[in-house]
């Protein structure tokens, strides 16, 4: 209730998306919800996906992360400084998502797709990046929205792009009950409130080995192995958004 809509159009440049966003924040919007993810060759998706080539196509997604990742983050910061709270979607490349710089930032809600499974089981969809930094998923699979054909037209989509949607309009009612809340406290009650299976942290990721259901919490261990700390260790709420971020590169192992 007394939730409003503020549609901005952007293409799909850096530039343009970046402008999109500062005019929403300059404009009082609360939630900002970006339902757009880098697109990668698909080439190298499918050399990453192979573990004999696994290693060598790392640096092709850390180097496309870096081209624009400090302005991104300085723009989110300064959402975060006018109160929005920023929601991304996670990307469907089934890749870590923390490889893309709107989910790597610290700044933002990264946000993965479930689908129903025909025993009514909720799991991770085939198609969903993941990884720590993609710290809650929502329903991404066969929904029903609008599409841009005709101003009446809706039809049945899928990916993480309608998975984003779910949790902006969830951080909205939020904000509606409690309008003090900072967008990192808005974050917070979102992921502590998310419904997990099991002490490993994540849905099972239904068509991918057992290691994917322990992806989540291997982040957080590997971060606390690399700063000599007790891998049982729980981080509070800023440790957590900064996680990624404090972790040089050239020490991060667990890639």
């Amino acid at each position: 209730p007394g939730v409003s809509i503020m549609p901005v159009q952007v293409g799909f440049g850096i530039s343009d998306v970046l402008a999109g966003i500062a005019f929403a924040a300059q404009n009082r919007a609360n939630v900002i919800n970006l339902s757009m993810d880098l697109v990668y060759l698909e080439g190298y998706i499918e050399d990453y996906q192979d573990p004999d080539t696994q290693a060598k196509t790392l640096g092709y997604f850390l180097s496309e992360r870096r081209q624009d990742e400090q302005v991104v983050d300085k723009v989110f910061a300064a959402c975060e400084a006018m109160g929005a709270v920023v929601v991304v979607a996670a990307g469907n490349d089934t890749l870590p998502g923390d490889f893309g710089y709107f989910a790597h930032s610290p700044f933002s809600l990264a946000v993965g797709a479930v689908g129903m499974l025909k025993d009514g089981t909720i799991a991770l969809t085939d198609f969903s990046n993941y990884g720590y930094m993609v710290r809650v998923s929502a329903p991404g699979y066969s929904v029903y929205s609008g599409v841009a054909q005709t101003p009446s037209s809706y039809d049945f989509a899928g990916g993480t792009s309608m998975a984003a949607p779910h949790v902006s309009g969830l951080a909205g009612l939020i904000l509606s009950v409690n309008p003090k809340l900072t967008p990192q406290e808005v974050r917070q009650v979102i992921i502590a409130s998310a419904f997990s299976e099991g002490k490993e942290g994540g849905l099972r990721w239904h068509n991918e080995p057992r290691w994917a259901e322990k992806e989540m919490d291997s982040w957080r261990k590997a971060y606390l192995l690399l700063l000599g700390k007790d891998e049982e260790l729980l981080l509070d709420h800023l440790a957590q958004y900064h996680m990624l971020s404090l972790i040089p590169t050239e020490r991060n192992f667990i890639w």
